[in-house]
């Protein structure tokens, strides 16, 4: 039964009905506490803005499966959002090291195959203004980019070519 609740709490989570999702997810959660209800049910804590709570579901579910990728960053996120981008990039940083290759995570609706993670991890680091960094993980992002889904990833691919002929540019600015 707790699986039907999430899975109707999921449509309800892609239809954006987020009261309604999170009303079913949070029964699944109280007939069976899963890492992926925790995970679902955080998602849509963030969707409306509920920063604090989205958090908390992240953490339990790596709380209970430590090595769920998709809630580290989901997590990091939802801590970059709130400009903690230290703690964001630790979480980013860790979902690499689970998943190093960042392929086949699990998202709010399904699978998905993407390098982003490379992505945010380079948008962290020009917050904090470690260009250096910052160069090196685009360059990581738009070599992986290119071998997966381009048409998906066009508008990151060009800002992050854009961002990397800045710094290229301005080479007094890198740290």
């Amino acid at each position: 039964m707790a699986y039907l609740y999430h899975t109707r709490g999921k449509m309800y989570y892609h239809f954006v009905d987020y009261d309604n999702a999170l009303r079913d997810i949070s029964r699944a959660l109280s007939l069976n506490p899963m890492p992926e209800f925790y995970f679902a049910r955080g998602n849509v804590y963030k969707e409306m803005g509920k920063y604090e709570l989205a958090i908390n579901d992240f953490s339990e579910s790596i709380n209970i499966n430590p090595y769920v990728t998709g809630a580290h960053e989901r997590r990091g996120d939802v801590l970059y959002e709130m400009e903690n981008y230290e703690e964001a990039l630790a979480d980013y940083q860790r979902a690499l090291e689970i998943n190093p290759h960042n392929n086949w995570r699990f998202g709010p609706i399904g699978r998905f195959n993407t390098p982003d993670l490379y992505y945010k991890i380079a948008l962290v680091y020009q917050q904090i203004n470690q260009t250096k960094k910052e160069r090196e993980y685009l360059r990581h992002f738009v070599k992986r980019a290119k071998t997966y889904d381009p048409w998906a990833l066009e508008y990151s691919i060009d800002v992050a070519k854009q961002r990397l002929e800045q710094i290229k540019q301005n080479k007094d600015v890198c740290n």
